[in-house]
């Protein structure tokens, strides 16, 4: 028998998960801003994860919004397990 995980216990509102939208529609995520370097350049790299199925329309230039600070999708990077990491950049 299949494990099967329910995801969204990951992304509860109470615990790390917060509410967005990407493409208009309402997501439970985490986001985070990560460091990142690069050629010389430093800055802040914008990374929301929420479940694959959520998002399951999001492709590069997506809109994303989270507490009013608008995003688009630069990368997507999937765990293989149902989850998967939209790379932001800020608007």
């Amino acid at each position: 028998m299949a494990l099967v995980e329910n995801l969204l216990e990951f992304l509860e509102l109470d615990f790390n998960g917060e509410n967005v939208t990407v493409d208009g529609n309402p997501v439970v995520g985490m986001f985070d801003k990560e460091f990142a370097a690069a050629l010389d350049i430093e800055g802040d790299l914008p990374v929301l994860i929420c479940r694959e199925a959520d998002v399951s329309s999001a492709a590069h230039g997506t809109a994303v919004v989270r507490s009013g600070t608008s995003y688009t999708v630069v990368g997507m990077q999937p765990d293989g397990a149902g989850m998967i990491a939209l790379i932001l950049e800020q608007v």
